[in-house]
């Protein structure tokens, strides 16, 4: 079947690397890894963007909105063991995602005010960049629409057409994402406009051997019409071919697509001029992909767009090029480089005797001042290049480090990847006017670009040549020719103790699945600023009430250690003091002094040991407030701890003197120069979690607790500026999450567990509710907190849980319903099966507890009782995961799926 190969077509379901072989040559004592037979073909896959606009048909007089479509790469694989997604969505191209090159584009088209990116990715894949596109483009409104599955381009306009046609627009851009260009957006209108048009493609002059691989247009040289339209011919046609970026009236198009769908159901469609020989094959029926309302824009529309209608074309001048691979990346960043260079980009490194423009570092990089990189380089994030380094056309993705004499060329170097003294990673360099990435070496296809993927490891003195190497893979020299290699019992790296390296993490879900299913949301990995956790399942802070002065004993260590090595995404420290007084019991676990992170069992034990397993840990930050110096539970649930055994009954502080109820200790109400030391405790708190190594830090709204009781006007009874109004109510909240920020890394995740109501409506008297939550939760988005960890209740003596499963999961979606995409928000209480999981986060199923789609899971109690929850959790949905080499073995392989 012919196709277009891109994000155009998003019924496309799979790309493969077809055929991998190793060769290993030695030379001396250098062991070369030629591992050039692997071969990289695919599809890429993709999402869309939309705008608005005001635009008459005289002039700039009427509200209308334009849609672009942008995808990005990634691949779905053929079968197991097939190459994992090497450059995914936001891989860097001269410094900015590829999406951003789009962005750049639409920014300059007078009167945008919307873009809507359209695609069938989960939310949390775009979040983070819309956030950040939207503050470097805060005249246009980013929203992202996603579909039920990949519908195709065409399928997925008029899927949301509603949300385009909103505002009656005459006229909308669609812009694939999978090319690199300079959109020349503006010359496109102007050409509509003066030709009366319809519709309007941009195209560009490729080699006649070139164009039969992309949609081929015939034109009127004088008038510019386009007069026929063929995707992908078997013969030559036209060497004018489509760029992928349109301009449709809508009058024009949506009626268009509605006559293809009314022909698909009357006959089957013909998706190329066929010879003799194929002529049968040529038809497509497919009853499932019909049922699956799959319509793609070049096979199924533009045909007859240019049979029929006002239909012309744009032919560039300028740079194109199709990002059809990842190695595809690597010219593409050629190209915007060298545009940047043109205009003149202060955000290019200045040149020098070792910087042959155009190179982009990025700020945070450390490259040593006797490399010498260029031309057409991107360094990424926190890169470290040493000394007499030698990088020419690569890309160099986040938190790498190339040692000193290393050299790469014609290459893409993974995230994390690590480079060793004296090696090489080089590819092989394309004439710049192909369009292939492949070449062929010693009779053998071949990429001509190399690509090491996340978390790859060269050892010195190691050659890669012309191949892509999986994500994880260690490339190491053999000492000795003719001496049996050993099989290392890899360490995890890093720690001051042995445990074998976990790699991946348990608790990541195989990719592929080996039942060829796509990995239920719940499994997939979540990015949270520079932390990527795993999975979506997190363990909820759990209050063990063991500690000794503050300090953790050997029980939080066996506790948490269970629970982290069987691969929660996130693993959070219960929660810790930041003054003794701030205690629930005398047995909590402070962070008040440096001697509670530093101790024998202090906190950065915890840490390491988390990251020995190659997991990740947060910890949530605490005050007690009128609700401290109590006994443990299982002694009482009400029982003040007295002088006698620990407590501090005289010196328990609050927001009013306003005791819990008549069991708990009468708080001491706290004055504005209290609350300006608690600030200060707090921000030192804060200082400790970060030396001690956490990946998240949580602050403590919830449950009765201090923070909780200023919010809630049931016990909040002060008149100065902490109390009274909700903004009153809420400031010293909005205070600490200033605090923590000031006091964080800009790239650490900041979550903030709140309660979302007091459950105590039925008193008819002031209380907290969802609706202040929700309100609360805006106000956090903008102050950096990145998680609304929702749970319930707690304040108010006389509240009325209405418990069951799932059963605070519907304040969590009244909220993500408000905030959308600007903050991540987690479910939390009586969540007890994968199945029951997936269906709340995904909002799909009869335990959803509501439509809206949340981000993370929260559990607590269930881990207590099962700590391998992951695990079961993962049996429950189907799905294949890894675990640690220390269980997985006894088991025959990875754990999950049923065999």
């Amino acid at each position: 079947m012919a196709r277009r190969s891109g994000c155009a077509s998003f019924s496309s379901s799979l790309a493969a690397r077809q055929g991998e072989q190793a060769r290993m040559s030695s030379c001396g004592e250098t062991q070369q890894h030629d591992i050039c037979k692997r071969e990289l073909s695919g599809e890429l896959r993709g999402t869309s963007i939309g705008m608005k606009m005001r635009w008459g048909s005289k002039g700039l007089q009427k509200e209308g909105r334009c849609v672009s479509v942008a995808c990005t790469p990634s691949w779905r694989p053929l079968k197991r063991n097939s190459i994992q997604t090497i450059v995914t969505r936001f891989a860097k191209v001269a410094g900015h995602p590829i999406i951003w090159h789009c962005l750049t584009a639409i920014a300059k088209v007078p009167h945008i005010e919307e873009v809507c990116m359209i695609g069938y990715y989960d939310e949390s894949v775009f979040r983070d960049f819309i956030k950040d596109a939207s503050k470097e483009f805060p005249q246009i409104k980013i929203v992202y629409l996603r579909e039920y599955q990949a519908l195709g381009t065409a399928g997925g306009l008029y899927h949301f057409r509603d949300a385009i046609l909103k505002g009656k627009p005459e006229r909308f851009f669609v812009l694939n994402a999978d090319v690199c260009c300079s959109f020349p957006l503006n010359d496109m209108l102007k050409l509509f406009e003066d030709k009366d048009a319809e519709a309007v493609i941009l195209g560009t002059r490729v080699s006649e051997d070139a164009a039969s691989n992309f949609g081929c247009i015939v034109s009127d040289a004088h008038t510019r019409r386009v007069l026929h339209y063929v995707e992908k011919p078997e013969s030559h046609i036209s060497n004018l071919i489509n760029c992928g970026v349109y301009l449709f009236s809508t009058e024009c198009i949506f009626p268009s697509i509605r006559s293809a769908i009314k022909k698909r159901t009357d006959r089957p469609r013909l998706v190329s001029y066929p010879s003799s020989e194929n002529l049968e094959s040529s038809y497509f029926q497919d009853d499932e992909e019909t049922k699956n309302e799959v319509l793609r824009l070049e096979q199924d529309i533009l045909s007859d767009l240019a049979d029929s209608k006002q239909f012309f074309v744009y032919e560039t001048k300028d740079f194109w090029r199709q990002i059809k691979t990842a190695g595809s990346a690597v010219p593409a960043n050629a190209l915007y480089l060298q545009k940047a260079l043109q205009t003149g980009s202060k955000e290019l490194a200045k040149p020098s005797a070792n910087i042959l423009s155009p190179v982009f570092i990025h700020p945070t990089a450390h490259v040593d001042p006797t490399a010498k990189l260029g031309p057409n380089v991107s360094i990424g994030p926190r890169v470290t290049v040493g000394a007499g380094v030698r990088i020419k056309e690569a890309i160099v993705l986040e938190d790498v480090e190339i040692k000193h004499d290393a050299c790469i060329l014609y290459a893409i170097i993974g995230w994390n990847s690590r480079v060793g003294a004296w090696a090489r990673v080089e590819g092989t360099p394309t004439p710049v006017n192909s369009h292939t990435t492949s070449i062929v070496k010693n009779g053998v296809k071949v990429q001509s670009i190399t690509i090491l993927g996340k978390e790859c490891g060269v050892g010195d003195e190691v050659r890669v040549q012309n191949c892509v190497c999986l994500p994880f893979k260690e490339l190491k020299r053999k000492h000795g020719q003719d001496a049996p290699a050993g099989i290392p019992n890899k360490p995890a790296p890093g720690v001051s103790f042995f445990t074998p390296a976990q790699e991946p993490p348990s608790g990541t879900a195989s990719d592929p699945q080996p039942n060829s299913r796509p990995i239920p949301k719940l499994f997939q990995p979540l990015k949270i600023r520079g932390l990527t956790l795993q999975n979506r399942i997190m363990l909820s802070p759990l209050c063990q009430y063991s500690a000794q002065d503050g300090h953790m004993t050997p029980w939080h260590i066996s506790h948490l250690g269970g629970i982290i090595s069987r691969g929660p995404g996130l693993a959070m420290v219960e929660a810790t003091a930041i003054v003794p007084e701030g205690r629930i019991t005398p047995q909590d676990v402070g962070i008040w002094s440096d001697e509670l992170v530093e101790g024998e069992y202090g906190l950065k034990r915890i840490v390491e040991f988390a990251h020995s397993q190659n997991q990740k840990i947060g910890i949530q930050i605490a005050h007690a407030g009128r609700k401290a110096s109590t006994v443990a539970p299982w002694l009482s649930m009400a029982a003040v701890a007295t002088e006698d055994v620990g407590g501090w009954p005289e010196n328990v502080r609050g927001p009013s003197s306003e005791p819990y109820n008549g069991d708990h200790a009468t708080p001491k109400e706290l004055s504005l120069s209290d609350i300006e030391e608690l600030k200060k405790a707090w921000g030192e708190a804060v200082k400790r979690a970060v030396k001690a190594g956490f990946d998240v830090i949580e602050i403590h709204n919830a449950h009765g607790y201090l923070l909780h009781s200023f919010v809630s006007p049931v016990s909040n009874k002060r008149t100065d500026k902490y109390g009274g109004s909700f903004e009153n109510r809420v400031r010293l909240t909005l205070e600490i999450v200033d605090v923590s920020r000031q006091n964080m890394p800009k790239d650490m995740p900041l979550f903030l567990r709140l309660s979302a109501t007091d459950w105590a409506e039925h008193t008819g008297k002031p209380s907290w509710t969802v609706e202040e939550s929700a309100k609360l939760a805006g106000l956090l988005a903008e102050r950096g907190v990145d998680l609304l960890d929702v749970s319930s209740g707690g304040n108010s003596p006389d509240q009325k849980i209405k418990g069951g499963p799932g059963y605070q999961a519907g304040f969590a979606k009244t909220i993500k319903k408000a905030v959308g995409y600007k903050l991540l928000v987690s479910a939390v209480g009586s969540i007890t099966t994968g199945r029951q999981a997936q269906a709340i986060i995904t909002g799909k199923g009869e335990e959803s507890m509501g439509e809206e789609e949340l981000d993370l899971i929260v559990a607590g109690r269930m881990f207590q009782k099962n700590p391998a929850l992951v695990w079961s959790w993962a049996e429950d949905l189907g799905v294949e995961i890894n675990v640690a080499n220390q269980i997985r073995w006894g088991f025959g392989g990875r754990p999950g799926a049923k065999k």
